[in-house]
């Protein structure tokens, strides 16, 4: 019940025990299997990897980068994630990676690494999703839109939603607004909460082809706010 007070005092009572690093590596894994990883990474600190087993290192590593990840600190990530080039953790690490480039905005170079963790199944619907994200921002419509509506199919509930809404834009921008209005259509039957910048894009898609009413009837709903 007291993890924290016995690790504190045996490590206190012991301090040159020979078993130290297993401890604070044990103590680090408790700590991120309970998603508190500011205290897993204090404890991987802790602990030096060299008196660990080979299995046991390749798990500090990882685990070790994503408190790093966790903590806002990519440039550390990204180091121990690059450096980790086999075993059971390697396509992790390569998905982070990309996911680390996905959230700095560096898109060109995300994809790549998604393609690779994307062979994984355990990373697959992610990876698809992603892919498709990075190449709308790189407004690369004509991939979106001739390779999206499969990956829709593939994608499943968890990113249908946001999936539909991107393929929903990139026929906009591609004058295809039929096709766009029956993405949007998906997004919006999908999607947790319809915005006022979902409302607006839903009038610009009806005034495109020309159904005024409807437009109206979005831009009115907009216009309502203060925003």
């Amino acid at each position: 019940p007291n993890v924290h007070g016995e690790v504190e005092e045996y490590l206190n009572k012991y301090p040159e025990t020979p078993v130290k690093d297993l401890v604070n590596f044990k103590y680090a894994l408790y700590n991120f299997n309970n998603e508190d990883y500011a205290a897993a990474g204090a404890a991987f600190a802790a602990a030096d990897p060299r008196s660990l087993t080979s299995a046991q290192k390749d798990e500090y590593w990882f685990k070790k980068g994503y408190c790093h990840m966790r903590g806002g600190e990519n440039n550390e990530a990204s180091k121990i994630f690059n450096n980790i080039t086999g075993g059971k953790y390697h396509t992790a690490a390569l998905y982070y990676l990309g996911y680390i480039k996905y959230m700095e905005q560096d898109f060109a170079g995300a994809i790549p690494l998604f393609e690779i963790a994307g062979k994984d199944r355990r990373f697959a619907k992610a990876c698809k999703y992603h892919i498709l994200e990075s190449k709308f921002m790189l407004k690369d419509y004509g991939y979106v839109t001739e390779n999206g509506p499969q990956m829709l199919q593939e994608l499943g509930e968890e990113y249908k939603a946001q999936g539909a809404r991107i393929l929903s834009e990139s026929f906009y921008a591609v004058n295809r607004p039929q096709e766009a209005g029956h993405y949007f259509e998906i997004y919006s039957t999908s999607a947790d909460n319809i915005t006022s910048k979902d409302k607006f894009y839903a009038g610009m898609i009806a005034y495109t082809l020309k159904q005024y009413r409807n437009a109206a009837d979005m831009f009115h709903q907009v216009a309502q706010t203060a925003d």
